[in-house]
């Protein structure tokens, strides 16, 4: 069992440094097998390029303002998520991330097989 208080995550990754130059953090939270629950922090105009994953993605935005593209797709989509807002992708479904501001995002991922790996 493992328990986290979100709010204090938040805080203590706020209180850190500035992210890195292409303006993300992250914390892993917990890894086991085929499961990962990661807290990222992004500065407005930071994003992820577009991947995918071998398993089902959730990511939902604590707070700021998100775009979810999916480019891979055959009708580009994006869903825009503010905070409490919850996205689920399918796997293999590849994707991109943009923070329209300052944003918090729980990212979690379970891998279709507990060995495949993340792309």
């Amino acid at each position: 069992q493992h328990a986290f208080d979100l709010k204090e995550e938040i805080e203590t990754q706020r209180a850190e440094p500035a992210p890195s130059t292409k303006g993300h953090g992250q914390k892993t939270l917990y890894k086991r097998g085929g499961a990962t629950v990661a807290l990222f922090r992004f500065e407005r105009g930071s994003g992820l390029a577009t991947h995918k994953t071998n398993g089902t993605v959730t990511i939902h935005v604590i707070d700021g303002r998100m775009r979810i593209g999916t480019p891979g797709t055959s009708s580009i989509s994006e869903h825009v998520l503010s905070a409490d807002q919850l996205v689920v992708l399918a796997p293999n479904m590849p994707h991109d991330v943009h923070a329209l501001e300052d944003s918090t995002m729980l990212l979690q991922v379970h891998l279709d097989e507990p060995n495949a790996v993340r792309t």
